[in-house]
C-alpha cells in the first residue's frame, strides 16, 4: 500500500510534469512561424491594411480616417508610387515617376477637378482643370515660359504667354 506521504510527493511531481509539458506546448506554438491559411472570407473589418513583401517592407498599406479612405502602393525600394484617395469633397488619383519628382495626378471635387502631369523639379508641367467658373489649360516650360488658355462662365476666353523670367507677353 501507498503511504500518505509518498501519495503526495508523487502529485507533486505529476502537477510539475503537467505544468513544465503545457509550458512547453504554449512556447512551441508562439515559437513557430505563422504561415498563410487558405482560408476565404466573406468579409473582413479593419481601419487600417497593410501588406509587406517577403523582407517586411510596406508594399501596400490600405487606410481610413474620418475624412475617407486612402490606398498607398510603394515601389521595391521603399518610395510612395501610387495613392488613390477619397473623402467629403472628391477624390484624388496620383502616380509618382521612378525618380520620384515627376508625377501625374487627377482629382476632381464638387468644384471642378483637373488632371496635372509635372516634374517637380525642372519645373516643366502641364494642367487641364476646370472649376465652377470655367476651365483652363497650362503649360511651363522647363527652362521657364508658360502658357495658357482660359475660358470663364460668360464664355469669354483669353491666352496668355510669360517669358522664362516671368513677364506677361
Amino acid at each position: 500500500m501507498f503511504k500518505v506521504q509518498n501519495w503526495k510527493v508523487k502529485l507533486v511531481y505529476a502537477g510539475f510534469g503537467c505544468l513544465f509539458g503545457s509550458l512547453y506546448t504554449i512556447m512551441g506554438m508562439l515559437a513557430s512561424p505563422v504561415t498563410a491559411q487558405r482560408d476565404k472570407f466573406d468579409e473582413i473589418e479593419c481601419r487600417s491594411l497593410t501588406v509587406v513583401d517577403a523582407d517586411g517592407k510596406t508594399r501596400v498599406n490600405l487606410t481610413t480616417d474620418e475624412y475617407g479612405g486612402v490606398v498607398y502602393a510603394f515601389g521595391k525600394d521603399g518610395k510612395l508610387g501610387a495613392e488613390l484617395s477619397v473623402d467629403e469633397r472628391g477624390g484624388v488619383v496620383s502616380v509618382a515617376g521612378k525618380d520620384g519628382k515627376s508625377v501625374v495626378v487627377l482629382h476632381i471635387s464638387e468644384l471642378g477637378g483637373g488632371f496635372v502631369v509635372a516634374h517637380w523639379q525642372g519645373g516643366s508641367g502641364a494642367v487641364l482643370g476646370t472649376t465652377e467658373h470655367g476651365g483652363h489649360i497650362r503649360v511651363d516650360g522647363k527652362g521657364g515660359g508658360r502658357v495658357a488658355m482660359s475660358i470663364n462662365e460668360y464664355g469669354n476666353g483669353a491666352v496668355s504667354t510669360w517669358d522664362k523670367n516671368g513677364y506677361r507677353q
